[in-house]
This record gives structure tokens, sequence and C-alpha cells, in this order.
């Protein structure tokens, strides 16, 4: 009967560490992403709810739904109500908070993340995804862009880009491919050009 009431206190106590350690990560944590997440979100798509735009706030509410505020006390679903920019937005905002609140030191590695943004969104989702790591934040970031997410970003990719490569399917020729490959068979090739040239 002791073995059996050791084993209980052992359970029950696994119980209340396992419990403790879910509700710091539902509380907590929870609270630091959607914050980290609201922030990195308003400045990437410029709203200021001091000047009354019409994005007040996102968050994570306690189904765990990322749900965006507005203006007038509305909240819109992502997935319909929020245009593409904003949507690609959003997930960066939170994969950055995730990534920083949860402490993991990893490469980010992005396909097209700048695909349906323009402008100063673009250009501001850009500037915050490539900034160099500080003491603060650990980072690696390699993004693999198509022409029209780089075009109007040079000058951003000028200045933070560590290292700058090209990739080439040599079948787009000669529809999007300049210079002939001379290649016999569809393979991607590797130049060490910069976004420029």
């Amino acid at each position: 009967m002791a073995g059996l009431n050791a084993e209980k206190t052992a359970l029950d106590d696994l119980q209340t560490v396992v419990e403790g350690a879910l509700g710091e990560m539902q509380g907590t944590y929870l609270k630091r992403v959607s914050d980290r997440m609201n922030e990195l979100f308003l400045s990437m798509v410029g709203a200021d709810p001091q000047q009354n735009t019409i994005f007040q706030s996102v968050e994570i509410n306690d189904r765990y739904s990322i749900v965006v505020n507005t203006l007038d006390d509305r909240t819109l679903n992502p997935d319909y109500e929020v245009n593409g920019a904003s949507q690609r937005a959003l997930t960066f905002a939170f994969i950055w908070a995730l990534t920083e609140v949860s402490g993991v030191v990893a490469p980010r590695v992005i396909d097209t993340p700048l695909g349906m943004m323009s402008g100063n969104v673009k250009r501001r989702v850009l500037e915050m995804v490539s900034r160099a790591a500080g003491d603060d934040v650990d980072r690696q970031v390699v993004l693999f862009l198509t022409q029209s997410e780089i075009s109007h970003t040079e000058d951003i990719l000028d200045h933070q880009s560590g290292a700058t490569v090209t990739l080439t399917k040599t079948d787009d020729y000669p529809a999007d491919l300049m210079n002939d490959p001379n290649s016999p068979q569809s393979e991607v090739r590797l130049c060490p050009c910069t976004h420029r040239q």
C-alpha cells in the first residue's frame, strides 16, 4: 500500500508541475506574444491608434485565435476581412513575436515574403525583418525574393544584406531570362550577382 501511495504522490506532483507550466504558457507567454505581435503589426502597417487609424490593435484571444480590433470597436477575422498585405504583415508579426518571446535562436528562411505587398508596407516589413541582430535579438534571416519584391526596395537591401546571390532557372530563357544559359536541360544556377544585377 505504501508503494501505491508513493506513486500517487509522485503523479500528483507531476500533474501540479505540468499544470503550472501550462498555466504559465497560456497566461504569461501568450500575453507577451500577443503584445509583441501587436507592436510589430502596427509598426509594419503604419497604424497609429492615437491617430484613429482603422487598425487599433491585434491580439491572440483566449481561444488562441488572432483577431484584429478596429476603430469602431469591431473585430475582424484576418482570414477574410483583412487585405493581403496586412495578412502577410500579421503573419510576420506573429512569427517574429513567437520566436522572440520563446528565445529560440534559429535562421528564419522565408520564400517570397513580400508577395501581395507594395509601397510603404512592403518597405517597413523588409526593414523590420532584415534588421541586423542586436544585443537583445539574435537572428539570421534568409529571404528568397522575386524581382517584383525587390523592386523599390533596393536601397534597403543595399544597406541590410549581408550576402546576396541570384538563383536562375535555365528554362526561363528567353521569356524571363535575358542571357541564353546554353543548358540542354532545366536546372537552377547560382550567380554571385546582387539584387541590382
